[in-house]
């Protein structure tokens, strides 16, 4: 586990450039460097804030650089979910205003009260009667908001999340009554999924709550649908952000809900994935093989998990600065440790010309990189810049 404390420490201070380009031709680095793009983050936390029909909370698991952090707190996102106590201890040191939720409906013993007592935090989420009695037993209930997870299809989903957490129907109405009683506040939750391509998912998720609204004789002033609003790779067609705003808007006001309700969503990879790109250099090149400072077990672990059907757009770069253009072919990339499964699962385009030496700048990788790294074989990719002024690769039309 990589300690808060340290992650605090990475991105306390760092060196900022024009361009990535500018930083390697100025830096040569031979360690992976992620580069902050601040104006991409402000721009999509920007669009959440005022579109979203309620209110955003950032899933801390996606990116939990302070940096990331710190400006999409500046772009007005006052909410974070958090799923442990190391995050929660993170958002609370840096951002003590912040309202965290406690969201993973099953956590490690005596969090639930650490979390209550040290750091303040009042919302929690269940999806199972024992972890119920839990909170119950570690807070105190009259000032305690309990989100019931329920279960909802998720088909339009790139990666299924219903077959670890999510309470029945019938176990959900039941569990927001047993909340009510014990004197805590109730409120509905869902998620369906990651990389949801399609807003009808959140639609039938908004169907099943208003069935289980309509079986519980309360109002309810809380709802979260959760995260998975995709973001754009290379061969994903995917919809404006806008369009699922809308459209979970429509859905959600035919609930049943109070009339002061407040509806939450928790995005992670939509919110951080354009704030980040990576550059790391070519090790070596055998043929149509090449060799990277990073791999699946650093910062390209997802691409690892999708089986290669998240890439990333990509710009290559000389010594001197300039850009290696022209032909693009299929290249085997392999990462820097000695295991020879760390090799990216599918060939990815890269120009044909490419060399040892060079630098690949690779375009939104700002989730579930840094988040997910490891420091297998002693190779940790930790360094950070910001760019103030140009933009990443960008996808080709």
């Amino acid at each position: 586990m990589i300690d808060s404390t340290a992650m605090m420490k990475n991105a306390e201070s760092f060196d900022s450039y024009p361009t990535a380009q500018d930083m390697i031709l100025r830096t040569k680095p031979r360690e992976p460097v992620y580069c902050l793009y601040r104006d991409r983050l402000t721009a999509v936390a920007t669009r959440f804030v005022n579109g979203f029909p309620g209110k955003t909370m950032f899933a801390v698991k996606a990116n939990p650089f302070p940096a990331v952090l710190d400006t999409i707190w500046e772009a007005g996102i006052r909410c974070f979910d958090t799923a442990s106590l190391p995050e929660i201890k993170l958002v609370r040191d840096r951002l003590p205003d912040a309202e965290l939720f406690y969201m993973a409906p099953v956590r490690i013993h005596g969090t639930i009260h650490e979390a209550y007592k040290t750091y303040g935090v009042r919302n929690f989420v269940v999806d199972h009667p024992s972890e119920l009695t839990r909170i119950l037993d570690e807070t105190k209930p009259h000032d305690t908001k309990i989100f019931v997870r329920t279960a909802v299809p998720n088909e339009d989903a790139i990666y299924d999340l219903s077959t670890k957490f999510g309470a029945s129907a019938e176990a959900t109405v039941e569990m927001i009554k047993a909340v009510k009683d014990a004197g805590a506040e109730p409120a509905l939750a869902f998620n369906v999924g990651s990389m949801v391509m399609r807003p009808d998912s959140y639609e039938k998720g908004l169907e099943i709550c208003a069935d289980i609204l309509g079986k519980i004789d309360m109002p309810i002033s809380h709802l979260d649908i959760g995260g998975g609003f995709p973001w754009i790779y290379p061969d994903f067609d995917v919809l404006e952000l806008e369009e699922y705003f809308k459209r979970i808007e429509m859905a959600k006001d035919a609930l049943p809900l109070a009339d002061d309700a407040t509806v939450y969503c928790e995005p992670g990879r939509s919110m951080v994935a354009d704030g980040l790109s990576l550059v790391v250099q070519v090790l070596l090149r055998k043929g149509d093989t090449i060799y990277i400072n990073d791999g699946i077990y650093g910062s390209f672990s997802e691409n690892n998990i999708s089986n290669g059907d998240v890439w990333y757009p990509t710009q290559v770069f000389r010594h001197d600065g300039s850009t290696v253009t022209g032909d693009v072919i299929p290249m085997s990339v392999f990462g820097p440790t000695c295991d020879s499964l760390d090799k990216l699962p599918k060939p990815v385009p890269l120009p044909a010309d490419i060399q040892e030496g060079d630098w690949i700048e690779v375009a939104t990788m700002g989730a579930y990189s840094n988040a997910v790294r490891t420091a297998f074989n002693g190779f940790f990719p930790g360094d950070i810049v910001e760019i103030t002024d140009g933009a990443p690769p960008a996808l080709e039309n």
